[in-house]
């Protein structure tokens, strides 16, 4: 019990983290409530890839970890997109890039893209962490 709650808590961090660094075009909901039942949607929809992991017999390693976070986000995401209030993802222009010889230009990122990076992130830190904190 008190493991799962630690993981709760962590994933919550990640995922909190992740959708303030990357999430420029998801829009978060501004009342408290359904700030914090979207948080607590996609920190239990993680908590859930180990069983259905383990449900389809497959070894959760870092890869198959952080494969199927990658995809239980983005569905979370589709999902959330759909029906909670004031959650809203919106296309951005990524503005253009200068670092020594290295140009990006800039495009524009559609709603997709918003959720693959993200989930992508949040997935990669959560299964890092998943392999630190084994022991």
């Amino acid at each position: 019990m008190k493991e799962g709650i630690k993981k709760f808590f962590v994933n919550f961090l990640i995922l909190y983290f992740v959708l303030d660094m990357c999430g420029k075009g998801i829009h978060l909901p501004v009342r408290f409530e359904y700030l914090f039942s979207t948080y607590a949607f996609l920190s239990l929809s993680v908590l859930c890839s180990v069983p259905i992991l383990k449900f389809l017999t497959v070894k959760c390693n870092f890869i198959t970890y952080f494969l199927m976070n990658a995809i239980m986000l983005s569905v979370c995401f589709v999902i959330l997109k759909m029906f909670m209030i004031d959650f809203t993802i919106d296309s951005y222009l990524f503005n253009e890039v200068n670092i020594g010889s290295l140009h990006i230009e800039s495009f524009t990122v559609n709603s997709a893209m918003s959720i693959a990076v993200v989930s992508i992130v949040s997935s990669f830190l959560l299964s890092v962490y998943r392999g630190l904190d084994k022991e």
